[in-house]
């Protein structure tokens, strides 16, 4: 009589796997990814607040510098949602041809009131009102007390009663010292852009 061989029995490592050990596997592909999406988002906030700080770094000393080659008073004023630079309009009566030619480089050659006044930098792109992002809070000391920043009115600029709460003079001062504080609205980026003695502004990343 003739015997047949049994059936191999399969062992577990030959056997595949299960539909549940497939999806089990998936998960924990998907947990994984989802951190380093995490970590990534993480990485592009810290890079989008050190940008923005050095920007605006950049822009302050362009705006000293600006006001030193034009012998002009220049500021920097803060709103809720943007900044941006101001110069000081001198009235009519007291203002020069010189004034005047600085005046047009700034955009401002219709702007002179009655008294001295500070008016937004109108028609220099590079001093022109930039907006703030939404997801980055902005804290301002001056002179180390926190400034409540607040959005002037229409009517408190034409009126002439705006003022910059940083001024950059003519003879290369910036004052009063100042320190801006930039970072997400998490806590977890921050630097912050300061006064400084060798230099005019430091840009620096809060631990």
């Amino acid at each position: 009589m003739m015997t047949l061989p049994l059936p191999h029995r399969l062992t577990p490592a030959a056997r595949g796997f299960t539909l549940i050990e497939v999806l089990v596997v998936v998960v924990i592909l998907a947990i994984l990814s989802s951190f380093a999406l995490l970590n990534m988002n993480f990485d592009n906030r810290g890079k989008q607040i050190e940008s923005l700080a050095r920007q605006m770094a950049a822009l302050i000393s362009l705006a000293s510098d600006e006001s030193i080659y034009l012998q002009q008073e220049l500021g920097l004023r803060f709103g809720e949602t943007d900044f941006g630079f101001y110069r000081l309009v001198k009235p009519k009566r007291e203002a020069s041809q010189q004034d005047d030619q600085r005046a047009v480089t700034l955009g401002e050659e219709d702007a002179k009131p009655d008294k001295p006044s500070w008016q937004p930098v109108n028609n220099d792109p590079r001093l022109r009102s930039r907006p703030l992002p939404e997801d980055v809070e902005v804290l301002l000391e001056i002179s180390g007390v926190e400034v409540v920043i607040e959005d002037p009115t229409d009517a408190d600029i034409e009126a002439g009663k705006v003022k910059p709460q940083v001024l950059l003079l003519s003879n290369g001062e910036i004052m009063p010292d100042f320190s801006i504080l930039l970072r997400d609205l998490d806590g977890d980026h921050a630097y912050t852009i300061a006064s400084g003695v060798d230099v005019p502004v430091i840009v620096e990343r809060v631990e």
